[in-house]
């Protein structure tokens, strides 16, 4: 006979296993005696854990569990966008501040709804908003 053992990332069980294979470590918690396999499927199709481990018991997972994994991963998005959609914008060596005589530059008008869009899109992690691109903007 072998003990089973689930081992935890904060409340997510993020391994299962036996110890006909690995020597548990102290913080593992025994489940059962059983057979030399213990693997138990741990992961939703959505790639996050699909049991915790509360008052001794594992629970399967709601949504609600991942909250904050899944804001972090939509903020992360956010800045992939920022930084694709906003910063290759921004970056360019046209978009400064008019000045009177320059060619290839913004107007005045145009510079400050660019500034407006170009702070919007530095908050977005924060609001959750995405910022309208100027329509006279190329894309």
């Amino acid at each position: 006979m072998n003990k089973h053992y689930i081992r935890l990332d904060g409340i997510f069980i993020v391994k299962s296993f036996s110890d006909a294979f690995e020597t548990p470590l102290e913080t593992d918690i025994f489940i059962e005696d059983g057979g030399r396999h213990y693997n138990l499927d741990l992961l939703r199709k959505d790639g996050l854990s699909k049991y915790k481990y509360i008052n001794n018991e594992m629970v399967e997972t709601i949504d609600n569990d991942f909250v904050d994994e899944l804001l972090e991963i939509e903020k992360e998005i956010l800045r992939e966008r920022r930084n694709s959609e906003c910063f290759e914008y921004w970056n360019r060596q046209w978009v400064i501040e008019p000045e009177p005589n320059k060619p290839h530059q913004v107007t005045q008008e145009q510079f400050n709804e660019m500034e407006l869009w170009y702070e919007a899109w530095l908050n977005v992690t924060e609001t959750m908003i995405i910022p309208t691109k100027p329509e006279w903007l190329a894309i």
